[in-house]
């Protein structure tokens, strides 16, 4: 019995924490410190960390998000068409599944569907941090 309620007392921690996070992750913009690149989608904060170009032409920017889960997204860019999207963290299907289906598509195309898609209130989401990034690549 004991054992049982440890756990539970456990399991109630582990989702109060949870919860403290995704309410911490509302706060889209004011969590973004001083420095980071504002996008135009009103409350779009994302910070790069890397942008570099290989031998072949291909362009990699990694950027770090905020106000959502994932840590880091990370896209790939050859002639204007979208090779690669990966996010570090988030929720894995939802997040392969974004980067799976914008894989190939033009990077206009791309940020016109995923521009503006809220997550739960937040005034953004993965989709809409993804379009901040990949507007920049028409810079």
């Amino acid at each position: 019995m004991k054992n049982r309620i440890l756990m539970f007392s456990t399991l109630c921690a582990a989702v109060l924490f949870c919860a403290g996070n995704v309410a911490t992750a509302k706060s889209s913009f004011s969590d973004a410190p001083a420095g980071v690149a504002q996008q135009s989608a009103g409350n779009s904060a994302i910070a790069v960390l890397e942008d570099k170009t290989a031998q072949d032409g291909t362009r990699t920017i990694k950027a770090k998000p905020y106000g959502i889960c994932p840590r880091q997204i990370n896209v790939s860019v050859r002639k204007d068409v979208i090779v690669k999207v990966e996010f570090v963290g988030g929720c894995p299907g939802n997040t392969k599944a974004v980067s799976t289906l914008v894989q190939g598509m033009k990077v206009k195309d791309a940020i016109g569907k995923l521009e503006g898609i809220d997550c739960g209130g937040k005034g953004t989401s993965c989709p809409d941090r993804l379009s901040s990034v990949l507007k920049l690549f028409l810079k």
